[in-house]
């Protein structure tokens, strides 16, 4: 990144978490949920102190992925730290029976699980909008096998190719998210 928006990212990043702090001492607000170790470590004193609610929200072991995209030092950081987070939070949102797994037992008593997916039974009585068809010009006959995420280094969008390459005629993949890395994906 460029050293102005590093710079304004880190600037945004500290107003923030001192917005957060002073809703948190003036009652303003009384749960938090956040993705971010580093925050859960902040924010977990005065959360004990003022009766707080501190929520880690868990989609992945982070230090493992850094391993992933070959961030070492990163990884060696964020172990202690997302081990501290789950210790200091008041309940961990878990989208996955594996992770719920991969956690230690002494934390079972703190997990949320909300499982990552969809229930089709809830669309299946839909009707489908036919205007995305026309906007990328996918024949009315396919159906769509929606991605939607971003991109992150550790993404495997190589595996999504070789998929799309192997589909039934009548099925084309989208994928919908930030993935500036890869202009025509599919």
């Amino acid at each position: 990144k460029k050293p102005d928006i590093l710079l304004g990212d880190l600037l945004f990043r500290l107003k923030l978490n001192i917005r957060i702090l002073m809703d948190l001492i003036d009652g303003q607000m009384d749960t938090i949920i956040t993705r971010k170790p580093y925050q859960v470590l902040l924010f977990a004193p005065i959360c004990y102190i003022f009766r707080r609610k501190l929520i880690y929200d868990m989609h992945s072991f982070r230090y493992k992925e850094l391993l992933v995209e070959k961030k070492y030092f990163k990884a060696f950081l964020n172990f202690p730290l997302e081990h501290l987070s789950w210790i200091m939070s008041s309940f961990i949102i878990v989208i996955s029976k594996q992770l719920i797994d991969d956690l230690p037992k002494f934390l079972k008593k703190k997990i949320i699980f909300l499982q990552n997916g969809v229930d089709l039974e809830e669309f299946s009585s839909l009707k489908i909008d036919k205007s995305m068809y026309e906007k990328y010009q996918i024949p009315k006959s396919k159906k769509i096998i929606g991605f939607i995420g971003n991109y992150i280094d550790w993404l495997d969008i190589e595996t999504i190719q070789g998929v799309s390459k192997n589909l039934k005629d009548n099925l084309v993949i989208l994928v919908v998210g930030d993935f500036h890395k890869y202009k025509n994906l599919i």
